[in-house]
């Protein structure tokens, strides 16, 4: 555990909110994160956490892209997989909310502000914050567990499979909407060289072990991460009860949409339906396949991830960009990534 001396803090970190903000709560419980660097570590260096500025993770969820699409391209990679499904029907409060007509357009949006901001004091904090917020999901997701619906295989999302799953999609995720949108000052995406591909899925396997995976089965390069896929593909297949409770679900959120929630959740709604056909499109192939999109829409979608760049521009200009990623990720969010682009800055 790192030693809580204070180490300089940077402009654009000072001032994480206080406990018992009302937007804090969204993301964060307790007094928050501490940003990479603010604190020393036993060695007496800087404590930058499981990764730091000279690491490739950091410059992937940096992309200004990431943190308002990882939600929804992280669920077109999870959802159609039986043990995502499963937990999806049986554990998701906002699904289960759905089986009583009780869930509404704000329950929608802080669902997607909590899985896309939870996580980053793991990549961006120090050592302290990343393990006290692993330890909370860890303790989280304990009991979810069961039948999957319509079987006898038993499913558990504290489990070493599903464990290993949401891992490698999330990263999976950042990878691809990296590669695939406009970055700041940069309007045409590029795809990362292997060397860096790979050196990002060997850097995270630390997040899956955070998480509680098995580091044994953790794939650490791009290859085999597409061997992983390919040893679980038997496991996508539509769930008994996840298609209807996905039109439940759609059907609550209409029926109990009185209002949008304010602007923030009208913004954060917004930003998802304008994204979601170029999420689509960021997917691989494959991916589309398990969602029953045919192989001959690929080329359109690729054609209309194109057309659709122009979108993107605001997502380019960094301040418009820090606003759209504080309506998804949370003041603090953004603070502990202004600290991590500052020290990245500074190592260069």
């Amino acid at each position: 555990m790192p030693s809580t001396a204070a180490h300089a803090t940077t402009p654009r970190s000072a001032g994480l909110p206080p406990r018992g903000d009302d937007q804090t709560r969204i993301w964060r419980r307790g007094d928050g994160a501490t940003p990479a660097g603010q604190r020393t570590g036993p060695d007496g260096h800087p404590d930058y956490g499981y990764f730091g500025p000279d690491s490739v993770t950091w410059k992937v969820f940096l992309h200004p892209s990431v943190a308002p699409m990882i939600v929804l391209v992280t669920a077109l990679l999870e959802g159609s997989h039986e043990g995502l499904q499963a937990v999806e029907i049986n554990h998701d409060p906002v699904f289960t909310k759905s089986k009583n007509n009780q869930v509404d357009f704000d329950d929608t949006v802080k669902r997607i502000q909590r899985t896309a901001g939870v996580p980053i004091p793991m990549i961006f904090g120090d050592t302290a914050s990343a393990d006290a917020l692993a330890a909370h999901l860890r303790h989280y997701h304990r009991n979810m567990k069961g039948v999957i619906p319509g079987t006898d295989r038993p499913y558990d999302a504290q489990g070493p499979a599903l464990i290993l799953f949401a891992h490698v999609t999330i990263m999976h995720a950042a990878l691809r909407i990296y590669e695939n949108t406009p970055a700041l000052g940069r309007l045409i995406p590029r795809r990362l060289p292997k060397g860096e591909r790979d050196q990002f899925f060997s850097e995270v396997k630390a997040f899956a072990e955070l998480m509680g995976a098995d580091p044994d089965t953790v794939p650490v390069t791009s290859d085999e991460v597409a061997a992983y896929y390919e040893s679980i593909e038997s496991e996508y297949r539509m769930v008994q009860g996840f298609v209807p409770g996905g039109v439940r679900f759609a059907l609550s959120v209409i029926r109990n949409a009185r209002s949008f929630g304010g602007l923030t959740a009208a913004a954060v709604a917004a930003i998802t339906l304008v994204t979601a056909i170029p999420s689509v499109a960021v997917v691989p192939p494959k991916v589309r396949r398990h969602m029953g999109i045919p192989r001959i829409a690929d080329p359109v979608l690729v054609m209309l991830l194109r057309l659709t760049q122009p979108a993107f521009i605001p997502f380019t200009i960094e301040p418009i960009a820090r606003e759209i990623s504080r309506l998804f990720i949370g003041n603090d969010g953004i603070t502990l990534g202004e600290n991590a682009r500052e020290l990245m800055e500074r190592s260069a």
